[in-house]
């Protein structure tokens, strides 16, 4: 998580009654980074983005480049081809 992250909880006489969590996150702007980029690139500078969970932003990454490629589509038609 990046941003600032608010906490509230309401307790009375010690039993927690609600809690919650408010996570206020800015503009990134990541995307510019990858304008002009090699697809094959976009997945190593995704990774990059969290030092938490990189490998998840890398696989949305490839997933993307897969969706926008259309070769999942294209992998099951060859499949049903058979």
């Amino acid at each position: 998580m990046e941003g600032h992250a608010g906490f509230m909880a309401s307790v009375m006489q010690g039993d927690v009654r609600s809690a919650k969590i408010e996570v206020q996150e800015g503009i990134r702007l990541i995307e510019g980074i990858l304008i002009g980029r090699h697809y094959k690139d976009v997945p190593i500078i995704a990774q990059r983005i969290c030092g938490i969970c990189p490998v998840v932003h890398n696989l949305t990454a490839i997933k993307a480049i897969e969706n926008a490629l259309g070769l999942i589509r294209m992998l099951r038609q060859r499949y049903r081809a058979r």
